[in-house]
């Protein structure tokens, strides 16, 4: 929730990204989840959509590896085989 992530030139959503994420590890709101990131989350603001350019984690204090976190967090948000 620090959101110094929030300014990606490319416009993930990556602070909402990891919100939705949280929820679903945490409290298991799996498919409230699934529905949340793709309906409120456009398609080009979504976690596959990071090019991993590297800015996020030029700019996050706790030098998360934001672009390898995004392609797990996708993989957990999407809904399989739709």
């Amino acid at each position: 929730g620090c959101r110094y992530c929030e300014k990606c030139p490319k416009g993930i959503a990556i602070p909402e990204i990891f919100a939705l994420y949280n929820r679903r590890k945490v409290f298991g709101e799996a498919f409230r989840v699934m529905q949340t990131y793709q309906t409120s989350i456009a398609p080009e603001h979504r976690a596959d959509a990071c090019i991993g350019c590297g800015y996020c984690q030029s700019q996050c204090p706790q030098q998360l590896k934001i672009p390898e976190l995004l392609k797990a967090c996708h993989a957990e948000l999407i809904t399989r085989g739709a």
